[in-house]
């Protein structure tokens, strides 16, 4: 059985040229290209009502948090600073209830960019919302999306280390970072000027976060597809596979 993969969706706000929609639910077509390239289904979740969120975790086998927006301050408590980019009220709330809901019916999660910030909020972590302040060089490249820019050095003993090894370089394209961990993730990889750059949930292997986006890097970094693979292999576990037969 092929699992099934759910992306989490954007909406686009502007006019859409060529076409009287004035909004759209959409993902980027690089995430669906992972999911396929590693022997998966891709389905996009839109943003919709928060009451949905059980039906659409108990369709699918693994869940990919999508990057996007910054995630409002409001929900780990703190002001917005002047450097915050626009936030999606709507997307935030949904996707939290997500999150939450993914990890309860224990489906694997793999969390990108803005994503794994989304879910260490939802472990009631923080953020930091200007990296800009603390930080030695820039993590918002100028580059093309599928180049790195800088590495970042893994935690040993944990997955990400298995995967990408000692050290890996990666694309770039955030200006918040994690500041406080969630309940219960741990950090397995950061930039050497010690922003966070990958987490991994304690005691769930099929939870794991990146703030790069390995998805530009897939074809060019067979490391970054690796995580695809892993991500897909968890997603097909006969834990999982069971519990949908079981559902038929």
């Amino acid at each position: 059985m092929t699992p099934v993969i759910g992306i989490s969706g954007n909406l686009l706000t502007d006019a859409v040229p060529g076409t009287i929609s004035t909004t759209k639910a959409y993902v980027g077509n690089a995430y669906i290209e992972a999911v396929t390239e590693n022997h998966g289904i891709p389905f996009v979740i839109p943003i919709t009502e928060v009451g949905l969120v059980p039906y659409f975790v108990d369709k699918i086998d693994g869940l990919i948090l999508s990057g996007g927006q910054d995630v409002s301050p409001l929900f780990y408590g703190q002001s917005e600073v002047e450097e915050s980019t626009a936030s999606l009220l709507e997307r935030d709330q949904f996707e939290l209830a997500l999150v939450k809901e993914a990890l309860k019916q224990n489906k694997a999660i793999f969390a990108i960019c803005r994503g794994m910030q989304l879910l260490n909020v939802a472990l009631g972590g923080s953020l930091v919302q200007n990296i800009a302040e603390l930080n030695t060089f820039t993590h918002m490249q100028n580059m093309p999306v599928h180049e790195a820019t800088h590495p970042i050095y893994t935690i040993e003993g944990t997955q990400t280390a298995k995967l990408l090894s000692k050290r890996a370089d990666v694309n770039s394209f955030h200006h918040q970072s994690i500041d406080r961990l969630g309940t219960g993730l741990v950090a397995s990889a950061y930039a050497e000027d010690g922003t966070i750059e990958a987490v991994e949930l304690a005691d769930r292997p099929n939870v794991i976060g990146v703030q790069w986006h390995p998805e530009m890097m897939q074809f060019t970094d067979q490391k970054m597809k690796q995580l695809f693979h892993f991500f897909i292999k968890n997603a097909t576990s006969e834990f999982v596979m069971k519990k949908r037969v079981s559902n038929l």
